[in-house]
């Protein structure tokens, strides 16, 4: 990395990565379940009314809720939508009986190898783990076929082929190398996601100089020219998890659970922890230093 003075910066504000977000995108968020997602920009996207959203994801957490229940998405394309330990995504769940948002069943694994498919540029995936599976009756995007070569039924599965992905990461630098570490199940699904990127776009947690990168580059596993931009995003992740930094903000988490009993009581949430607000910054004070700081020593 020589020239590192002639290259551009991919560093950008929050509004301004939320700009390459377009009303009507299929989207995949990083990060799995309630861990390392891309909370700063999730709420960023609410906070500049994005609507009609695909969303495609191997599970879905509290980032699809509140996307949901802010009227961002139309449709979901995953196996699960849910907040595991504390409970149903209930504003998710209501939007899907509805009919207001359209949800598209995936096994899990499938929803992998959506993924492994649009990394590698296929226009399916053969699968052969479908046989007696109740997902076909419901969705008629998945086909069977015969196998040329053995004469086995085998399922063609669509690729992911999301326009925007989303992933918080711990480390980057301006230009968009970053460190993902590969050794939690989470982390290696955001790798997985960064190959299979058209647009990829990181928040992290630091911004650092290059050359730091450079004394250890097996662990920048993201390299620059996959990325489009860059976002600082300290504590991006709350309130769940940054794996290895933060733990999740239990409190923080009840009152998202609570406030998913009603639209009025959701809607109030949304005023307070991102309609009042101007920014990341300022969701970061609302929730207060020593709150924070308590999260560190729980990671």
């Amino acid at each position: 990395m020589t020239n590192v003075s002639r290259r551009q910066s991919k560093l950008v504000s929050l509004p301004e990565a939320a700009a390459l977000v377009a009303d009507g995108t299929r989207i995949t968020i990083g990060g799995f379940s309630l861990n390392n997602r891309p909370m700063a920009l999730v709420r960023e996207l609410i906070r500049s009314r994005r609507s009609g959203f695909t969303v495609i994801e191997p599970v879905c957490g509290h980032e699809v809720e509140l996307l949901v229940g802010a009227g961002a998405v139309s449709r979901i394309e995953a196996s699960y939508v849910g907040l595991e330990r504390f409970g149903l995504a209930r504003r998710t769940r209501g939007a899907i009986e509805r009919g207001v948002v359209e949800m598209v069943d995936y096994g899990e694994v499938m929803m992998f190898d959506r993924f492994r498919a649009t990394e590698d540029n296929w226009s399916f995936l053969p699968v052969n783990y479908l046989a007696g599976n109740s997902i076909l009756e419901a969705n008629p995007s998945i086909r069977a076929f015969t196998c040329p070569l053995t004469g086995v039924q085998l399922h063609a599965v669509p690729p992911a082929d999301p326009d925007v992905t989303i992933i918080h990461v711990r480390v980057a630098d301006a230009f968009g190398n970053a460190i993902i570490d590969d050794h939690t199940f989470a982390q290696g699904l955001d790798l997985l996601l960064s190959r299979s990127a058209k647009t990829l776009i990181l928040t992290a947690e630091q911004v650092v100089p290059t050359e730091e990168l450079t004394r250890i580059p097996r662990r920048v596993q993201i390299p620059s020219f996959l990325v489009t931009a860059v976002v600082h995003a300290p504590w991006g992740a709350h309130p769940g998890p940054m794996l290895g930094m933060y733990g999740t903000d239990e409190n923080h988490f009840e009152r998202l659970v609570n406030a998913g009993e009603s639209e009025t009581s959701f809607s109030d949430y949304l005023d307070d922890f991102i309609f009042s607000l101007q920014d990341h910054s300022s969701y970061l004070a609302k929730i207060g230093e020593s709150s924070l700081a308590a999260l560190v020593d729980a990671s």
